[in-house]
């Protein structure tokens, strides 16, 4: 494995982890409204729920990193992308569906007849074209819209110049971040930008993250990745993290809406590309060990596995979850669990890869 790629493997591990984390809900992502601000570790808790946002944004600007500087003609993009992100559309729903239908059987046996008697092809094909069978899978979709822009956002990617990406990056702090805090800081949310005034670039996630990932492994002077920068990105990191966290608990505490999470995005292009920058900086200035190369490449090919299995994973490992709960804590035990679903997967995706056609999808 190419020592300039480990970064993107360490960073997909670390995106999947979030992923999973982030739909925890009260149990993990959103337990700081479950305990409220008198819990010792509200804060703390605020702030990890913001930060795992970066997960999304990860996974974007990997592939823009790794797919907007290729050359492909139409044909190779719809061959060996599209088609395959279909199929494993439709067959990761598939065995989502079924493992809905099974749930509450108490065997094999009577799993397999409720599968028979409540499987309808109609309501399965307008389900996965009106809405996703998994909570991580809506990426998917989104993900499809990335591919079938890819030939003409690659085109952009190649024109546009270090000033051009700073550019883009400004208007989306601007858009995106500064202004909806702005607008709640002064009306409290009741005048907003108006909806027509949409700059696509920057306000859509699988346009605007891919290319800053094209941008940060591509296009940035490599003599801009230094110590300090990358300790200026992380402070401007942190403090959006923080800025966040303050407004998402003013909001809950004026509007008594205790899931508010209006504002967990609104920065999040910082600790985003702090997160990118220090990964690729690190494995940069320090050689790791080909042992830890290998191991951080095979755990970053699991990684697509685990995100089409976390949602079955998380609801049949919960149980680690309500045995450790008592014993070590709430928070611990969703560490446990998050981890458990991570490593599961990883497990049962590098098995599925012994599948004949499978590894190829996967």
């Amino acid at each position: 494995m190419k020592r300039e790629l480990v970064h993107i493997e360490i960073l997909r591990v670390i995106a999947i982890w979030f992923v999973v984390f982030n739909h925890t809900w009260t149990s993990g992502y959103m337990l700081y409204s479950a305990v409220g601000r008198s819990y010792r570790y509200y804060y703390p808790l605020v702030f990890l729920s913001v930060l795992c946002k970066i997960a999304v944004p990860v996974f974007f600007m990997i592939s823009g990193a790794l797919l907007l500087g290729r050359e492909e003609s139409y044909r190779e993009l719809y061959a060996k992308r599209i088609v395959r992100m279909l199929v494993i559309l439709v067959l990761f729903s598939f065995v989502e569906y079924c493992y809905k239908l099974t749930m509450g059987a108490g065997n094999v046996g009577a799993a397999l007849h409720a599968v028979a008697a409540g499987f309808c092809p109609i309501d399965f094909f307008r389900g996965i074209y009106a809405e996703e069978q998994a909570a991580a899978y809506w990426y998917l979709y989104a993900y499809l819209a990335f591919l079938v822009m890819l030939p003409l956002l690659r085109k952009m990617a190649c024109m546009m110049r270090e000033a051009d990406y700073g550019y883009l990056a400004v208007w989306q702090f601007v858009i995106v971040g500064a202004l909806p805090i702005l607008e709640y800081l002064l009306w409290d949310g009741e005048y907003v930008l108006q909806k027509d005034f949409d700059i696509v670039f920057v306000t859509t996630a699988g346009v605007f993250y891919p290319l800053m990932g094209y941008a940060l492994e591509h296009v940035i002077d490599k003599q801009r990745y230094t110590g300090k920068n990358v300790l200026l990105l992380t402070a401007a990191g942190v403090m959006a993290i923080v800025i966040c966290g303050v407004l998402t608990t003013d909001r809950m505490q004026a509007t008594g809406d205790k899931t508010a999470e209006v504002f967990h995005n609104s920065l999040i292009v910082l600790p985003a590309c702090a997160v990118y920058v220090a990964a690729k900086f690190l494995c940069g200035k320090y050689k790791l060990p080909d042992r830890v190369r290998r191991f951080a490449a095979a755990a970053g090919g699991t990684v697509f596995g685990i995100m089409l299995l976390e949602d079955i994973l998380r609801r049949e490992l919960i149980g680690i979850f309500e045995y450790l709960k008592p014993v070590v804590g709430i928070f611990p035990a969703c560490v446990v669990w998050v981890t458990a679903v991570v490593l599961l997967g990883a497990v049962l995706s590098q098995m599925l890869k012994w599948i004949p056609g499978v590894r190829r999808l996967l």
